[in-house]
């Protein structure tokens, strides 16, 4: 893995949001997590940083499915309005077969159901992970050509 993998959390739940933070972190220290409580909150950081650095300093994107005021679905979509290219995960409660086809079609990188236990974050540091591997090793092909 190519360190220094930059991933913003969204979660409107205080535990979860800190939780998923920590763990990720404690996992593999070439995660930096930095959290936000709302997709407003998100759009604010992303637009701050669009304006001084072309590359978003974002590598990854963890927000949840159900959230007041904005879902991770509508999150997706304004940020890609923004033209924010980066793996965009899903970490959600609801049952995957539940969001699937939707979150399929919208075209979200992946999806990890919230669960009990630490194997959650386990699975979710392995897909952040594999998402920016592929999405960095696409953009060197792209320059390449």
């Amino acid at each position: 893995m190519s360190p220094g993998i930059h991933v913003l959390c969204i979660d409107d739940d205080p535990h979860y949001r800190e939780l998923t933070a920590t763990v990720l972190e404690r996992r593999d220290d070439d995660l930096v997590v930095t959290t936000a409580e709302t997709g407003r909150e998100v759009l604010a950081i992303v637009d701050g940083e669009c304006d001084t650095d072309p590359d978003h300093g974002i590598d990854c994107v963890v927000s949840d499915y159900d959230m007041p005021g904005m879902d991770g679905l509508e999150l997706f979509a304004a940020m890609q309005n923004r033209n924010l290219d980066v793996p965009f995960i899903l970490f959600t409660g609801v049952r995957s077969a539940e969001i699937a086809d939707e979150v399929i079609s919208a075209g979200v990188t992946d999806y990890v159901r919230k669960g009990t236990g630490t194997g959650q974050y386990d699975e979710l540091a392995a897909r952040i992970e594999t998402a920016v591997e592929s999405h960095r090793a696409d953009r060197e092909s792209d320059r390449v050509r």
